[in-house]
């Protein structure tokens, strides 16, 4: 019996993929395209979440900008995000909260020089 879990529990951590979320509008390090950001039409970029794991029932993001000079800067918070396999461009079901502007919404990234 114990034999047993302790094969399944390998092959689940051998072979599990882990959750991920991307986005179809950006690729990872790469520059967001214009309409992202605070300089474009601040529109919250699509997003595809891949592996999600069973019992989820819905999820919360935080889009948080750790590089902004001396501090930090939250772009994006949001919970009660359906459970879905992707969500569209500036069109993001669920519960906003405040991000460092004090709004609730999206608020893109604002490059000094513009990337």
């Amino acid at each position: 019996m114990y034999l047993k879990l302790l094969i399944s529990l390998f092959h689940f951590l051998l072979f599990q993929e882990p959750f991920t979320v991307k986005s179809p509008d950006f690729a990872n390090n790469h520059y967001m395209q214009f309409k992202f950001t605070c300089d474009g039409a601040n529109m919250s970029p699509g997003l595809v979440f891949e592996n999600i794991p069973k019992g989820t029932r819905c999820f919360a993001l935080i889009m948080d900008d750790t590089d902004v000079s001396g501090s930090e800067f939250v772009h994006w918070v949001m919970w009660d995000i359906p459970l879905c396999s992707s969500l569209p461009e500036n069109k993001a079901p669920g519960v906003f909260g405040k991000n460092s502007h004090n709004q609730n919404a999206y608020f893109g990234p604002c490059q000094p020089n513009g990337e």
